[in-house]
This record gives C-alpha cells, sequence and structure tokens, in this order.
C-alpha cells in the first residue's frame, strides 16, 4: 500500500533534483560570465539588465528548491496517512477475529506491538528512497561526464617524437564544424619545410585557425592526414606533438600566479637560469624587475596586473623557455600600439630563429618578409608565393595589400 506514494515521491524527487543541478550549473556559467566580463557591462551599462537576469536565475533556483524540499516533506504525512489507515484495518479485522472467536487478545496485542516498531523503519525507507533518487540524479550528471568519448584519442601504438626538424606536410586535408554543407577546410595540400617561415593571409572564416588547431590536434580532420617529420600525427603521443608546438596569440592566457611561474610553463624542468635567459630574449627582463616584487610578482586573474604588451612578452618568454620545433604566432600584435608592436616584433623574431614559423595575419605589413606566403579563401588555398609574386598574380591578396596602404 505505501509502496506506490514512495515510487512515485521517488520519480518526482529524481526529475526535481536532476532540474536544480542543470540550473545550478546555468547560474554558475552566467556569474562566471558576469565576473569576467564586468568591465564590458559596465560600459555599456547593462547593469540592470544582468540584475534582472541574476534574479531570474535565483528565482528558478528558489522555485526548485522549494519544491524539492517540499517533495521530500511530503513523503512523511503520506506515510502517517498510510500508517493510520493500515493500523485501522488491522485493528478492525482483529477485533472481528476476536469477536469470532478466531484470535485472542494477547495475539491480538503482539500483532500491534510488532507493526507499531515496523512503522519506523518503513518510513525510514521513504525517506532513504527520495534522497536516493536526488543522489541517481547528481550522479547521472557526473557519470554523463566520465563516459564521454574524447574527441581525439591517442593511438596504443603512438610514438614520441626524437629530435624533430619541424616539417609539416597536409596531404588532402579536409574539416567542417556542425554543417556538413559548408567546409572550414577543403582538401588542403601543403608542405612546410623545417626552418621555413610561412604565413597564412586571408579574409576572416577562411580557414587559418583551423588549421592551426588541426596541428594541434584538438580535433581530428575528416579526411585527408597531416604528416609532422615524416609520421602521421595521428600516431604521434600527443604530449610529445604539444610538447615539440607553441603558440603566440593575440589572446594572451596567463594563469592565476607569479611571473616566473607563467613563464616556467614552457618548461617545469627549466632552472632558474634558462627562466631569466628567456626572459631576456623576449625583451621581458626589463619590465619584469621594475614590478614591485619582480619576478615573484602575482600576474592577477588573466594577468590584469599587467598592461597587453607585458603580457604578450611572457608567453614570448613562455613559448622561448619551451624551445619548440614549430613556433605558431597568431595575430601577436594585432591589438598592441605601434610603439609595444616594434619590441614584439623584435622579441619574436628572436624566438622564430632556426624554428619553422607559421604567421596568422590580417595585416600584411607583419608578413611582408616571410619565405613564402599561403592565401586562403573559403577554406581552400588559392595562392602561394612571396610577396610580389603575389601582388601581381593574386587578386584577393592585392586587394588586402591595397587596403592596408601596401604597394608591390
Amino acid at each position: 500500500m505505501a509502496t506506490f506514494p514512495i515510487i512515485l515521491i521517488g520519480k518526482r524527487s529524481r526529475f526535481l533534483s536532476h532540474s536544480l543541478q542543470s540550473d545550478l550549473a546555468q547560474s554558475a556559467s552566467f556569474l562566471t560570465e558576469s565576473f569576467v566580463g564586468a568591465r564590458l557591462i559596465k560600459s555599456y551599462q547593462l547593469e540592470s539588465e544582468q540584475k534582472d537576469k541574476a534574479s531570474n536565475h535565483f528565482n528558478r533556483l528558489k522555485t526548485l528548491f522549494v519544491k524539492l524540499v517540499s517533495t521530500r516533506a511530503g513523503l512523511e504525512p503520506v506515510m502517517e496517512i498510510v500508517g493510520g489507515i493500515a493500523i485501522s484495518l488491522v485493528i478492525l479485522l482483529a477485533g472481528w477475529q476476536i469477536i469470532s472467536g478466531r484470535s485472542s487478545v494477547g495475539e491480538f496485542s503482539g500483532f500491534i506491538s510488532a507493526l507499531l516498531i515496523a512503522v519506523g523503519p518503513a518510513r525510514a525507507l521513504g525517506t532513504l528512497n527520495s534522497v536516493l533518487q536526488e543522489g541517481t540524479a547528481a550522479a547521472t550528471r557526473v557519470f554523463a561526464g566520465i563516459d564521454s568519448k574524447a574527441v581525439v584519442i591517442e593511438s596504443e601504438s603512438a610514438k614520441s617524437l626524437i629530435k624533430p626538424k619541424g616539417n609539416l606536410v597536409f596531404k588532402n586535408v579536409s574539416y567542417s564544424y556542425s554543417d556538413k554543407y559548408l567546409s572550414a577546410l577543403n582538401d588542403i595540400d601543403l608542405e612546410i619545410l623545417p626552418g621555413e617561415h610561412i604565413a597564412i593571409v586571408g579574409p576572416s572564416g577562411s580557414g587559418k585557425s583551423t588549421l592551426v588547431n588541426l596541428i594541434f590536434r584538438f580535433f581530428d580532420p575528416e579526411s585527408g592526414k597531416i604528416i609532422f617529420d615524416d609520421q602521421d600525427i595521428r600516431f604521434l603521443k600527443l604530449s610529445s606533438l604539444r610538447k615539440n608546438i607553441a603558440i603566440v596569440s593575440q589572446e594572451t592566457s596567463l594563469l592565476y600566479g607569479s611571473v616566473y611561474e607563467n613563464i616556467s610553463y614552457g618548461d617545469k624542468t627549466a632552472t632558474k637560469n634558462k627562466i631569466l635567459k628567456a626572459a631576456i630574449e623576449a625583451d621581458a627582463d626589463q619590465f619584469i624587475r621594475k614590478l614591485p616584487k619582480g619576478y615573484d610578482t602575482l600576474v592577477g586573474e588573466n594577468g590584469e596586473n599587467l598592461s597587453g604588451g607585458e603580457k604578450q612578452r611572457i608567453s614570448i618568454a613562455r613559448a622561448i623557455l619551451k624551445n619548440p620545433a614549430v613556433l605558431i604566432l597568431d595575430e601577436p600584435t594585432s591589438a598592441l600600439d605601434a610603439s609595444t608592436e616594434e619590441r614584439i616584433k623584435n622579441a619574436l623574431h628572436k624566438a622564430s630563429a632556426l624554428r619553422t614559423t607559421i604567421t596568422i595575419a590580417h595585416r600584411i605589413s607583419t608578413v611582408i618578409d616571410s619565405d613564402r606566403i599561403v592565401v586562403m579563401d573559403k577554406g581552400k588555398i588559392i595562392s602561394v608565393g612571396n610577396h610580389k609574386e603575389l601582388f601581381s598574380t593574386c587578386i584577393i591578396y592585392k586587394k588586402m595589400a591595397l587596403l592596408q596602404n601596401i604597394e608591390s
């Protein structure tokens, strides 16, 4: 008799718990975005709008929490009612048997005592079921994440790179995101020689960043393959592959900690002298020593205590310390002023010496001296050559150059 309400309340508790967990995740994401984007919110005067959104999140959480607690609390009166009805029926049945002489008062008293003793454990089982259902809902979300398959899987026979030279070859590489009809990359064929400085230019959305992500194996191409020093990168250990590639991008990422720690991420086994040398080569040592605590100064959350140029030079020092075979420069100076850009360029010139260097750029002036320039458009390579060759043969490149007041 009590089984049906216990099961019903348990199912509702599980549903509400799952909804509460989901809403908690959304609220946490919203709060994180609000704190990170505080400057944007203030500059666009979005405080009241964000406040309303926060209130909606919290009110929804409050409503779900109250429903969950109410559902759990509803089990007690249900068990009381069911227990009362059961005892009443037993008393009526026992009274009828005593009157008819089929049972004695002693037997009736013993049975009632046993029944009352069993009521407590029965209630506990009902409460336990409700708690278990809530726990199951939470566990389902956790195990869903644990059981999810990685996009990139390392081969069991994966090998490590030995004395990498930095030779990269793209063979018929194609890749598309969610829309299979719009390819981010389409039949890319390209060889980058060891020590070569190559630039990749093209309109936004032409596939430049996708190409870089494939080199790191953040995801794999749908067709074709990428060769690193005569080895398919799908059969290289991820740790070995990524150890030999470094990137300096326009969106510099620093982790909370000291300047010294952030540089040392390039090589956790590096000595202090190597770290100092990397900082000097990146033209960062001078400004670091002027900080309140020098190399022990905390950079703050995502480097908020440093300027854009300072963060960029720390990022370059980290890349130099890593000593990669392939260095990728993804618009590293696009957000800097002219004087800072010149210093960063000099630091990058030192960092790219004797390394295979791939520069992604929109500004032609930053790549005009590259050994080769690859022009991409709509996921395809449309032309390859030096500046003079492309200016005279590639319409897209010539338009980009003229818009930036660059002549042949």
